[in-house]
């Protein structure tokens, strides 16, 4: 393993505390552990805590990788089909426009017809 960077993935859903470095890492966080801009452990003891240390005790929680950053499988965003979408040429419903002989009528029928009625009304009164 490259001696510049010890990369730690916590891969389980717990919290990890690695007591023998004063480390504790959280589920599905990444660390490299050589880096000096945080961390100030040296290789050496990375590799004795490796071997019988806390990093080993926690080996099915805590995995240890030369990897920089390494990927966790982040979902993608959905992407838009390039395939345009098939929009039907006629409709599958048929309208029915149904004539009613007994609705067509004009006003003055109407009118002619609602008089007769109403002196038809006068006349039995």
């Amino acid at each position: 393993m490259d001696p510049s960077a010890f990369w730690i993935i916590n891969i389980s859903k717990v919290v990890v505390n690695l007591g023998d470095l004063g480390f504790t890492i959280r589920p599905a966080q990444y660390y490299n552990l050589l880096d000096p801009k945080h961390f100030h452990y040296t290789y050496e003891r990375l590799a004795k805590s490796a071997e019988s240390g806390s990093l080993f005790t926690y080996k099915k929680k805590v995995v240890i990788t030369g990897e920089e950053k390494p990927y966790f499988g982040k979902k993608e965003k959905p992407q838009m089909s390039t395939i345009p979408a098939v929009k039907p040429v006629r409709s599958v419903v048929e309208v029915v426009e149904p004539d009613y002989d007994q609705l067509l009528f004009s006003d003055e029928s109407y009118a002619f017809e609602i008089s007769e009625l109403f002196n038809e009304e006068k006349k039995n009164k």
